[in-house]
């Protein structure tokens, strides 16, 4: 406060003196003793509160600059972080949405609004943005990244490949960008190069063991199943509670005809996916060819019980019709 409005006399000129000079001091408050802060200030302290972790009272600081400058951009900028870093995802979204709507030059809010929009599942309006976003940011990895998220979940596996592609150009060394073209590689059917991207992604990164359950599906249709099960030994260890990983070592296992251990695998898968009715069906297979007739028996029938689809229920009917003649 300026200060001429603290210097108010208190002497004694007589009883009509102190009116005129209360008046004098109101008016004075009033045209030049404002005590509010301007935006500038506002925005300041909010600066100050989020240091200090007082994030509520920031927002309120910020909402008061908003209140004066709507169009404030910084500041909007703001609290759409401040939204999007306490989980209010869908207030983030729209305050992105409004800051692009005034300046739609803004690339790095609108790939943050992107990741919210990938995050919520809204992949059309992600993929409007992304499209603009490829145009201004053409040399970052993330675009086509996204880009490539996006193909996939509208099941275009060409187009997702080609940008997977141009993101490992633009950062080949991102164990995540190989280990998504390697299972691409692995569902067509072309294992030798899905191993070998896959291998890249734990060349960069040992410690990305999520490249070795699709490597372990490689490793086994290229008849490589020692390194097989060693990939997918190395996958449980980080997931135990991954029953496909279990059921598919126990494949591994059973075509090196360790019957036994491959049981052990089925059951595991089995203990963690009761109706897992791939792995009663192949668990029925290992007892029947140990001739364990009862455990088989029993484990075909859960296949049947389990199973959705008619293919497993057949063949599992098929396999009880021949234990009975066998008897």
């Amino acid at each position: 406060m300026p200060e001429l409005c603290l210097r108010i006399r208190n002497d004694n000129r007589g009883p009509g003196w102190g009116l005129p000079v209360l008046l004098l001091a109101g008016l004075m408050l009033l045209q030049g003793c404002n005590l509010s802060l301007t935006p500038d200030e506002y925005e300041q302290k909010g600066d100050r509160l989020i240091a200090a972790g007082n994030i509520s009272q920031a927002v309120s600081a910020y909402t008061k600059v908003l209140n004066e400058e709507p169009d404030n951009l910084q500041v909007q900028l703001k609290i759409a972080e401040i939204q999007e870093s306490r989980g209010f995802i869908d207030e983030a979204i729209n305050r992105y949405q409004v800051i692009l709507d005034t300046d739609q030059t803004l690339s790095q809010t609108r790939l943050a609004l992107v990741r919210l929009l990938v995050e919520k599942g809204m992949w059309r309006n992600a993929r409007v943005n992304l499209d603009i976003l490829i145009v201004e940011m053409p040399r970052e990895a993330i675009i086509y990244k996204l880009l490539a998220e996006a193909a996939e979940h509208a099941d275009d596996w060409d187009e997702a490949l080609s940008y997977w592609q141009m993101a490992a150009i633009m950062n080949p060394d991102d164990p995540a960008i190989r280990h998504a073209m390697g299972k691409i590689y692995v569902d067509r059917g072309q294992f030798q190069r899905g191993a070998t991207e896959l291998r890249r992604a734990l060349t960069i990164d040992p410690g990305y063991t999520n490249a070795h359950f699709e490597l372990g599906l490689a490793l086994i249709e290229l008849d490589r199943i020692d390194e097989a099960e060693r990939s997918y030994r190395l996958y449980i260890d980080t997931h135990p509670r991954e029953e496909r990983a279990y059921y598919l070592l126990g494949n591994a296992l059973f075509s090196k005809n360790y019957t036994r251990r491959a049981i052990e695998q089925y059951e595991r898968a089995i203990s963690i996916n009761s109706g897992y009715a791939e792995a009663h069906f192949n668990l029925g297979f290992a007892y029947m060819k140990r001739n364990q007739t009862t455990n088989a028996r029993r484990a075909f029938q859960q296949a049947i019980i389990w199973a959705d689809g008619e293919e497993i229920k057949e063949s599992a009917r098929r396999m009880l019709e021949e234990l009975s003649r066998d008897r």
